[in-house]
């Protein structure tokens, strides 16, 4: 596996983590900030809506990585011949 690749796998955790970590932080602000629970159902509504991309992602990281895979054998075999 590549370094880039390797390297692009082991971050996308924790910027996935940084980003709930924001999400959350601009909750309680708006919590804070205005008490309005219509903002904060928008908010977190938006928040949800979220997931899908981010199992989106995963599940092309996981793609990408097969296809990763599958080039190095075809690379293996080809220097073969």
């Amino acid at each position: 596996m590549s370094k880039i690749s390797l390297e692009g796998k082991t971050r996308l955790p924790g910027k996935i983590q940084d980003s709930i970590q924001d999400a959350a932080v601009v909750c309680s602000q708006i919590v804070k900030g205005s008490k309005s629970s219509e903002v904060l159902g928008t908010a977190i509504k938006n928040f949800t809506l979220q997931d899908g991309a981010i199992e989106n992602s995963g599940s092309n990281v996981r793609r990408l990585s097969v296809l990763i895979s599958h080039m190095k054998i075809q690379i293996e075999s080809i220097e073969k011949r």
